[in-house]
């Protein structure tokens, strides 16, 4: 099955169509026809920092939705003859890659016969290998990759707002509902909002919540999966820090973490990690002993002291 297919744009008519609808009730009944119904005073209508943060959810909501669903997800490699599973292992070697199959030979992939780096896998449904994949949504019918990745987290985060935000408001439009005259149809598509808002919010927060986690800790959906299938204890070897791991994905702007651009670090094919880190550090701690010897020599030596070998140990006189 082809990415666009009949079975493939289901899921992205049947979010459509819940996003039309709920932004339909909320603008069309709660800030509209609910302020001429029920609130004749101007100081009871709803204000225009609420109509506006509602749009402005809405906006960034669709935003993320369409970039995320048609923004190329990166592609590892184009398919050549070139490469083959014997000379894969210089690539990897040149991109200092540190994921390799079991018997240690480079990942190689042989459908689209290129060399993977890490983090990438082959993806049957987009028909390529896909940089730094966490998986394939049916929702926006593409993969999360590198180059969306950013606009995937940013899409659930403010889908999330947006549930959240017009939640209460749809409670209050029931009770509205009941008291005011209107037509069974305008009633019907108010309870339809309130059930699909409802429902979104309880599947959404438990959604959020396990994407933040796997953000903070700098991992991927098949990552995680692949642990936990195995059975081991989860350590990603990309964790370099809750704000590393963030600035791995959102960018290195923090002010423009929840802003929908193109910022996210790096090349998609070789990123940091806790290992090399960790050597970082060992290197720099024996550099600075090192010095910190030299430094002690050269002043031993500079005041006429030497130090004597005596008794296998090392001692100053």
């Amino acid at each position: 099955m082809s990415r666009w297919s009949f079975a493939s744009v289901l899921p992205i008519v049947f979010v459509s169509w819940i996003i039309l609808t709920s932004h339909t009730v909320i603008f069309g009944f709660y800030y509209a026809e609910f302020n001429s119904l029920t609130a004749p005073q101007p100081t009871e209508k709803t204000s225009p920092y609420e109509i506006a943060v509602s749009a402005l959810l809405a906006i960034l909501f669709v935003l993320c939705y369409s970039l995320a669903m048609f923004t190329d997800p990166g592609a590892a490699a184009v398919q050549t003859s070139d490469i083959t599973p014997s000379n894969a292992s210089s690539l990897m070697m040149s991109q200092s890659a540190t994921e390799t199959k079991k018997n240690g030979s480079a990942r190689f992939c042989k459908w689209c016969h290129c060399y993977k780096p890490d983090r990438a896998h082959h993806c049957r449904m987009c028909k390529t290998c896909i940089l730094k994949m966490d998986h394939h949504c049916p929702w926006v019918s593409n993969c999360i990759g590198y180059r969306n990745h950013k606009y995937f987290h940013l899409l659930v985060f403010y889908a999330t707002a947006s549930c959240i935000w017009n939640l209460p408001r749809m409670f209050h439009l029931v009770h509205v509902v009941e008291e005011e005259e209107m037509s069974t149809f305008l009633r019907f598509c108010v309870i339809l909002g309130v059930v699909m808002t409802s429902f979104m919010t309880m599947v959404l927060m438990p959604f959020i919540f396990f994407h933040m986690w796997l953000l903070v800790n700098n991992t991927t959906t098949i990552e995680f999966c692949e642990k936990s299938t195995k059975g081991e204890k989860y350590a990603s070897r990309y964790n370099v820090g809750v704000y590393g791991n963030l600035c791995a994905v959102l960018g290195p702007n923090p002010l423009l973490w929840l802003v929908p651009i193109p910022n996210s670090p790096g090349d998609g094919r070789t990123f940091d990690t806790t290992d090399a880190m960790s050597m970082t550090d060992s290197l720099n701690s024996e550099a600075a002993k090192r010095t910190s010897s030299d430094l002690s020599s050269g002043q031993l030596e500079e005041s006429g002291m030497k130090p004597e070998i005596t008794g296998g140990k090392g001692a100053l006189v």
